[in-house]
């Protein structure tokens, strides 16, 4: 069974649109003779879009389940594992 997370797709291109401006930023730090640690920063950001991410699944995945016992109860084995 394929797991399908909502929206991972928004959820990765957010990701990389804020890696890449987050990288530039730091590079346009840099060339003005500043230091923004980067590392710390980025680990932060895949972290924090990891964990949604997983959170996003973990509900999907408990409603899922709660619905399948609801349509269990009122229509035949055969019907649900169709659905």
């Amino acid at each position: 069974m394929a797991a399908f997370i909502p929206n991972a797709g928004k959820n990765i291109g957010l990701l990389v649109v804020f890696t890449g401006g987050l990288v530039w930023a730091g590079y346009f730090a840099f060339s003005q003779s500043l230091w923004i640690p980067l590392f710390p920063a980025l680990l932060g950001l895949v972290s924090a879009n990891v964990l949604v991410m997983a959170y996003q699944l973990a509900i999907q995945q408990s409603e899922r389940k709660v619905l399948m016992g609801l349509f269990s109860r009122h229509v035949s084995k055969e019907l649900v594992d169709i659905i």
